[in-house]
């Protein structure tokens, strides 16, 4: 039933954002990798058409190698189902991504604010 509701999930995904959400192939890795550029459209949809009412995770990934980093988010729907991993990257010498607490105002209280976890900015976060 899960591996089901997966299903639906990801299918509903590639039907609204064609091409422009991939899923995250790189090895021990899940979740769908998004354009910052396109995280908010994504994260409304996946809050507003998908259910996903409940962040319960920021995290910041710095990818030194490759001068980029990376922030991750846990979704989750309240009335049960599978998570949701959303993924943006941007680049080291200038980090920056849209903030999410217009969309998941716990993400406030997830250091997204404060950048407490990782040091690149989140724009646009309400004050």
């Amino acid at each position: 039933m899960l591996e089901e509701r997966k299903k639906e999930i990801l299918d509903e995904i590639r039907d609204r954002f064609d091409g422009e959400v991939l899923a995250d192939e790189r090895e021990g890795h899940e979740g769908f990798l998004v354009a910052a550029d396109r995280l908010i459209e994504f994260a409304t949809a996946a809050r507003e058409e998908l259910g996903y009412d409940y962040l319960s995770s920021v995290t910041g990934v710095d990818y030194l190698p490759d001068e980029k980093m990376e922030v991750v988010y846990h979704l989750y729907r309240s009335q049960g189902g599978p998570a949701l991993v959303i993924k943006t990257q941007t680049p080291r010498e200038n980090p920056s991504v849209p903030s999410l607490v217009p969309i998941y105002p716990g993400a406030d209280s997830k250091n997204e604010r404060r950048g407490t976890c990782w040091e690149f900015v989140s724009k646009d976060i309400p004050t």
